[in-house]
Parts: structure tokens; C-alpha cells; sequence
């Protein structure tokens, strides 16, 4: 781990305008009890992640960056956060690997938690060791993210995943993620948020693609396929007006389009209609 980060103009932008609290197990001052923490399989947490939970200070901060490099066995991710401590903003550049046996022994629910979290302005819970500025000399971290322990709590009999997720629970987590990257709305944040609608279309999960193409629609000029996914997933859910408009901005920020367009058979439904004259 590394400090490093935007300029604070930058980081503080990103900021969600209200931050959650931190976990209910976690808003004791250290030293906590930690013997509520249970790992998947409903066992005690490993002796280090239960030292961490009891003796480190938990604050809520927020995703200022992400960078990835594949690998073969999986990505390697670069997450900068930002948080504040004693009134002074903090921001720091984490390193995460997770190959196939990480994802399979963390789970659904930690895959589902990183993909609504770790993204540009997610809010998140960070373990901040006591008195440490710098990485310590014993090769314990000075900042943990709670979500990487993979910890759970029991209630009622059951398992519940215990990492606050970043996004309102109404929001869905490919939609979160277009928001995220409509904000941020560089070139490859573009190519990404058309790859998450086309993905929710050949998936035919047509509401999903629908509210990203929402999300995404004050971008979409800046790249016309942003536009012509989302008019396939509004015609499938029958917003044919918004699927009109949708395919006439793509065909007139990108006049190239117009003939592979006309081949979509997502789009036939348009054929025809006054408002649609390029698709005859």
C-alpha cells in the first residue's frame, strides 16, 4: 500500500454526499468484541482478521480511483480512497489480486459487494490501524478495506453478509456502476457503460439495460453505440418513443451507423414510424 491519490479538489468531489454509517459491529471504539465475526462457513474469522476487527479505528470513506491490469488467473486492482481522520483528508492506493480461488472461496456475496463498492465515489468502510501514518514495520497494513475480510454475522439462524454495500439497495449493481462511470465519463468509462447495456441486452435483462441507458443518457452523445444499445433495450421494454430518439441521436452523431442499424432486428419495431426515417 501506498499514499497517492487525486488532488483533494478531486478526491472531495467524488465524495458521496451522505456518507453511511459504519457497521453496526464496528461502531465500538477498539477494543471491540469480535466473536460475532464468522467466516463463510460460519467459523470463527481467521486469528489476524479478528485482531484487525477488534484493534483497529473504523471510519467510511470512498473510492476515488480504480485501475486494472488482467492477469492470467485473474485481475489486479489498483483502488485509491480517500477518508478523513482527525479533520485531515486522507487518501491512500491499495493493491488487490484476486485470482479464481480467491473469487470461489469468497463468494457471491463478496463478488457482489465489490461490484457495487469499489468503483469511483463508492462509499466504503476502512480499518485504520491506531497511530499509523505509514506502513508499519511488522508488516501489519495500516488500512484494511472490512469488505476484503469477507466477515459475516448471524441472525436469526442464517448468514448475512456483513460489509455495508455502496449503492442504495434500490439501485441495481450494473446500473450503480454506469452512474459511477457517466460521472467520471472518460473514453474508457464510455466504452464501458455501452458494455454493460449490451451485456444486460444479450442477456435479455431489458429493464436493467434500460435504466443504464437512463443513466447514461447525458454522456451518450460522446459515443452514438451508448445510443443505439439503449434503443434496443427501450424498444423491448416498449418505450418505443425513447427508442426512436435514442437511434436518431446515434445515426446523427455517427451517420456511418445508419445501415447496420437498419439490420437490427431489436430495432424493427421502429421501421415505419415517422420518426424514424432513416430506418427506410
Amino acid at each position: 500500500m501506498k499514499r497517492g491519490g487525486l488532488s483533494r479538489a478531486k478526491a472531495l468531489a467524488l465524495r458521496p454526499a451522505e456518507l453511511p454509517a459504519v457497521e453496526v459491529g464496528l461502531r465500538r471504539p477498539p477494543r471491540r468484541p469480535v466473536s460475532g465475526w464468522l467466516d463463510r462457513q460460519g467459523r470463527a474469522l481467521a486469528a489476524d482478521s479478528r485482531e484487525i476487527l477488534a484493534s483497529y479505528h473504523a471510519v467510511k470513506g470512498w473510492v476515488t480511483r480504480v485501475s486494472t491490469r488482467e492477469e492470467h488467473e485473474g485481475p489486479d486492482y489498483t483502488v485509491s480512497v480517500a477518508y478523513t481522520r482527525e479533520g485531515a483528508l486522507e487518501q491512500r492506493a491499495l493493491r488487490f489480486g484476486f485470482d479464481r480461488y480467491h473469487w470461489a472461496v469468497g463468494g457471491d456475496d463478496h463478488l457482489s459487494w465489490w461490484q457495487h463498492t469499489v468503483l469511483p465515489g463508492g462509499a466504503l468502510t476502512l480499518l485504520v490501524r491506531p497511530g499509523d501514518r505509514d506502513d508499519a514495520a511488522d508488516g501489519r497494513e495500516p488500512l484494511v478495506v472490512f469488505g476484503n475480510l469477507m466477515a459475516y454475522r448471524r441472525r436469526r439462524g442464517r448468514l448475512f453478509w456483513a460489509a455495508d454495500r455502496g449503492a442504495p439497495s434500490a439501485v441495481a449493481p450494473e446500473v450503480f456502476r454506469v452512474q459511477t462511470l457517466a460521472r467520471r465519463a472518460r473514453p474508457d468509462d464510455l466504452v464501458e457503460i455501452n458494455n454493460e447495456i449490451v451485456h444486460a441486452n444479450r442477456n435479455a435483462r431489458w429493464e436493467i439495460a434500460a435504466a443504464c441507458g437512463d443513466a447514461a443518457a447525458h454522456v451518450a452523445d460522446r459515443d452514438p453505440l451508448i445510443h443505439w444499445a439503449t434503443a434496443c433495450a427501450y424498444v423491448h421494454v416498449g418505450r418505443l418513443a425513447d427508442a426512436a430518439r435514442a437511434a436518431a441521436r446515434a445515426v446523427a452523431r455517427r451517420p456511418a451507423l445508419a445501415p447496420r442499424m437498419r439490420a437490427d432486428l431489436d430495432l424493427a419495431p421502429l421501421r415505419g414510424r415517422a420518426d424514424c426515417p432513416w430506418m427506410t
